[in-house]
C-alpha cells in the first residue's frame, strides 16, 4: 500500500509537469481536484506565460454571546518573517489558492469551527456566529507598476479624489480613468466575497 501511495503520487507528478499536452490533460482529469488540494498542483503561472493578476485572503468576523464582534485574518504568508514562512506555505496553498477558489465549500463549515475554537477565549461569552469572507485584491502589472510616470499619475489621482471627497468641488474638471499607459490610474484595489455565515453551538466548540 504505501508503494502503490508513493507510485500513485510520482505518476500525479509527471503528468502535471507533461502539461499543456491534451494526452496529460485527459489522463488527469479525473485527479484534479485532489492534486488541487493536496498542493501539489502547478500551473507555473506564477512565472509565465501569463503570472497571477491577483492576490487572495481570508479574514473571519466572529460575534460572541453578548453581541459582540471581532475581526481576525487567517494566516497571510506575506505577513510571515522569511524563517517562519518555511514552516506555514501549506497555509497559502490551503487558503488563498483553495478556500478563495470557490471550488470547495465544504470546507467553509469546518474552518469556520476551527476559527470559533479558537477565539473561544472569555468565560461565559462563547462565539456564536463566525462569518468568512475572501478579498481579492489585483497585482498592478509589473512592467508599469515600477514606471516612476505611472506612479506619479496614480498618487495624483489619488490627491485629487481625496480633495474632491473633502471638498465636493464641482468646478475642477474631471480627468480620465486612465493614465497615458491605458491602465487605471486608480484601480480597485480589492473585491469581497461572503463565504459562509456559521451559527456555533456550545458543542462545536468542544
Amino acid at each position: 500500500m504505501i508503494l502503490f501511495f508513493v507510485f500513485f503520487h510520482f505518476y500525479l507528478i509527471l503528468l502535471i509537469f507533461m502539461r499543456p499536452s491534451l494526452l496529460a490533460e485527459k489522463l488527469m482529469e479525473p485527479f484534479y481536484r485532489y492534486t488541487f488540494f493536496i498542493g501539489i498542483e502547478q500551473g507555473f503561472n506564477v512565472f509565465a506565460p501569463s503570472p497571477r493578476q491577483n492576490n487572495n485572503h481570508v479574514l473571519a468576523t466572529i460575534t460572541y454571546e453578548n453581541g459582540a464582534t471581532e475581526v481576525t485574518t487567517l494566516p497571510r504568508m506575506e505577513r510571515y518573517p522569511q524563517v517562519q514562512k518555511l514552516f506555514h506555505e501549506r497555509y497559502r496553498k490551503f487558503l488563498s489558492d483553495n478556500v478563495t477558489s470557490g471550488f470547495y465549500p465544504f470546507l467553509y463549515k469546518d474552518i469556520a469551527f476551527w476559527v470559533a475554537r479558537k477565539h473561544n477565549t472569555m468565560k461565559n461569552n462563547p462565539p456564536k456566529v463566525v462569518t468568512l469572507f475572501s478579498y481579492t485584491s489585483q497585482i498592478p502589472p509589473m512592467e508599469n507598476g515600477v514606471d516612476p510616470k505611472l506612479m506619479k499619475s496614480q498618487l495624483a489621482n489619488l490627491e485629487d479624489i481625496n480633495e474632491d471627497k473633502a471638498k465636493k468641488d464641482k468646478s475642477k474638471p474631471h480627468k480620465s480613468a486612465y493614465n497615458e499607459f491605458n491602465n487605471p490610474v486608480n484601480p480597485p484595489r480589492w473585491k469581497m466575497k461572503v463565504l459562509t455565515v456559521q451559527q456555533i453551538d456550545r458543542k462545536d466548540l468542544e
